[in-house]
């Protein structure tokens, strides 16, 4: 026990050094100044944020949305579908994740505290990746095209991508049961 109390002690008298050290060093112009800018960086970085929530509150509130589904985490499995607008980026899933980050933090304050359901609808489910890829080459070939013609051109290339993955299965399907089909079946009955 007496070891315990003396080493107890030996830490109180550094504490109480480190602490007279570090008022010394406070009268430093020095380390005045360090604490001076390490402040104002602070409040710069607070104003940051502040104006990069107002651009894209703006930037989301003038937008023509163009929404797309897709499936939450792009599983199709779950069947359960949200919007995501190719254009802005607004993102009505935010509302089923937790809340990571300043981008994710302004959609959820933006979705819950705005109306935002306005726009095209596109009727195709898709992965918003390539609802993206698609949105920006359209825009790089027709700078001029309006909202509407671009929502009918994406919708058409999404739904030529599905029927030709559509095809694209039924050519696996087909060439697995031709070449691997009658061995499985030659398999199963030998059994």
């Amino acid at each position: 026990m007496k070891d315990l109390k003396k080493e107890y002690e030996q830490v109180s008298l550094e504490i109480e050094d480190i602490r007279v050290q570090t008022e010394h060093l406070k009268e430093s112009e020095i380390i005045k100044k360090y604490f001076n800018l390490l402040s104002q960086s602070e409040e710069l970085s607070t104003k940051k944020e502040k104006l990069y929530e107002q651009i894209k509150k703006e930037e989301y509130s003038s937008c023509n949305h163009i929404w797309i589904p897709t499936y939450i985490n792009n599983f199709a499995a779950t069947g359960i579908t949200y919007h995501t607008c190719v254009k802005c980026g607004l993102d009505e899933n935010v509302s089923r994740e937790p809340i990571v980050g300043l981008e994710k933090k302004i959609m959820w304050n933006y979705i819950f505290l705005n109306p935002y359901r306005t726009g095209i609808y596109i009727q195709e489910v898709c992965d918003i990746n390539l609802a993206r890829d698609i949105y920006m080459k359209i825009i790089m070939e027709y700078p001029d095209l309006d909202d509407k013609n671009i929502a009918d051109y994406l919708d058409i290339a999404i739904r030529d991508i599905q029927n030709h993955q559509s095809e694209f299965t039924k050519e696996l399907e087909d060439r697995f049961l031709k070449n691997i089909g009658p061995k499985l079946i030659k398999k199963k009955d030998k059994s």
